[in-house]
């Protein structure tokens, strides 16, 4: 999952919630900074993120 937000607290909360998540395993989930994505969007600067983590149960 690629995205995009705010702030760094933002992202840190999101993991938070996918480690405590019934459907990831919190110790697959990796994280990075890509420089693929640019980091600004119409003259506002924002964060970038990839999430890489497998689904482990699902409904």
């Amino acid at each position: 999952m690629k995205g995009y937000a705010r702030n760094f607290k933002s992202i840190g909360q999101f993991l938070e919630n996918l480690k405590n998540s019934i459907f990831f395993n919190k110790n697959n989930i990796e994280y990075e900074r890509p420089d693929s994505l640019p980091n600004e969007i119409d003259g506002v600067f924002l964060e970038v993120f990839e999430i890489k983590a497998p689904i482990v149960s699902f409904e």
